[in-house]
């Protein structure tokens, strides 16, 4: 090579370097808590705190889900009439039968407690009737049954007949279109008084309550998806899914990104779906002075996070025991133990046990929320119980 050439190729060398220098340059960096969520989770409705005992204390500085006010306000109205039987739900989109106890002509055997398949068959027949002159009715889901709930009422089914639906029952619960994956012979119920959520065998009778969802508008919480893709009969036996109107049949809801949790290599793991951080290590890790790794009772658990904002754990501050929406939004209906599958999507030490949240059950409020990281439950347990802890925090 001449010198000239040398010369030459040094030029093009030094050119194409303040190139990749400036592209670096105008191209941000953008790390795994900076991208959007896919929803947006609503508060839980909680707005009073309570002490272990249930007695009403000052909100400020306890932690609690009725201090922090976690998620979107609720639209106002939350629930508007639409003058043909039905109410919308403004926060999600939904529209519920104005009668809430399986109404519609007699051939559907209206107002009558169902097992399971006959609630399925139910709604089948309201779309065979043309129902207020729609054929898309179905059970709703676990997480569309589940949004009802108010969580600062100690009675939901006053509370929703407050907001201008009829015949919410009380005594009993209200079935959802979702299988309980651990033992498919159940399905998940909603109780419409203190919102409890649990599995129920099919062959049991429950309520029905029939959903459909908007055809246009624009809504703050669209709910995502339980992620059950199968489908079950009775005796749990998986069947094919087309016609049978389960969860796994009509997937209502958002679709999950296909990552769903990303390492944040900082010791937490972000939730693609909803925003959340939580820390990587889900038995109440920290430093010796939170007392990590050990179950506590609900108010230790609420100090256990303050320690850890005062420590400045994994370098941050505002670390929080979740709500109730948010603790249960790690729960995958599709998953025979949740924990197990959260550990193969990258936590450790999750417990297939109770977690506490931050929200007291205004039913008897000296329980407070939990979820089952095993079955997925959500139930309330006596605050003086030890539960397990995992703290979370918001990315935005």
């Amino acid at each position: 090579m001449t010198s000239k050439h040398i010369v030459l190729f040094a030029l093009i060398l030094l050119l194409f370097n303040a190139c990749g220098e400036q592209a670096a340059t105008v191209t941000p960096t953008v790390t795994p808590t900076e991208q959007p969520a896919v929803i947006n989770f609503q508060k839980t409705g909680q707005t009073l705190c309570y002490d272990a005992a249930g007695a009403i204390i000052s909100c400020a500085g306890t932690g609690q889900d009725g201090e922090l006010h976690k998620g979107g306000a609720w639209a106002t109205p939350r629930f508007t009439g639409q003058s043909n039987g039905t109410l919308l739900d403004n926060n999600t989109g939904l529209i519920w039968t104005w009668d809430a106890n399986a109404p519609g002509p007699a051939a559907c055997t209206p107002a009558t407690i169902k097992n399971w398949q006959a609630a399925l068959d139910y709604v089948t027949c309201l779309n065979t009737s043309g129902f207020l002159g729609f054929t898309d009715w179905r059970l709703p889901n676990v997480l569309e049954l589940r949004s009802l709930v108010n969580t600062s009422q100690s009675d939901t089914s006053l509370w929703l007949i407050g907001q201008g639906f009829s015949g919410v029952q009380a005594e009993a619960w209200y079935w959802s279109s979702s299988s309980a994956a651990d033992g498919p012979s159940s399905a998940w119920g909603v109780g419409m008084v203190v919102g409890d959520v649990d599995g129920n065998d099919k062959s049991d009778y429950g309520y029905a309550w029939a959903v459909r969802s908007a055809q246009s508008g624009t809504f703050a919480y669209l709910l995502p998806r339980t992620g059950q893709t199968h489908c079950y009969d009775s005796t749990g036996a998986i069947l094919a899914c087309t016609g049978t109107g389960q969860d796994g049949d009509t997937l209502k809801g958002a679709i999950w990104p296909k990552l769903r949790f990303t390492d944040v290599t900082n010791g937490s793991i972000r939730d693609n779906l909803t925003g959340l951080i939580w820390s990587k290590d889900a038995n109440a890790p920290g430093p010796t002075a939170c007392t990590p790794a050990t179950t506590k009772n609900w108010q230790a658990s609420l100090d256990y996070v303050k320690c850890l904002n005062t420590n400045i754990y994994l370098g941050f501050a505002d670390w929080r025991l979740p709500n109730r929406i948010e603790l249960s939004s790690l729960v995958d209906h599709a998953q025979l133990n949740q924990a197990t599958w959260l550990a193969g999507l990258g936590f450790t030490n999750v417990q297939a046990v109770y977690y506490w949240s931050a929200s007291t059950s205004a039913d008897s409020p000296s329980d407070a929320w939990g979820v089952d990281m095993g079955d997925g439950d959500i139930d309330g347990d006596n605050k003086t119980y030890s539960q397990f802890v995992w703290p979370v925090r918001s990315s935005r």
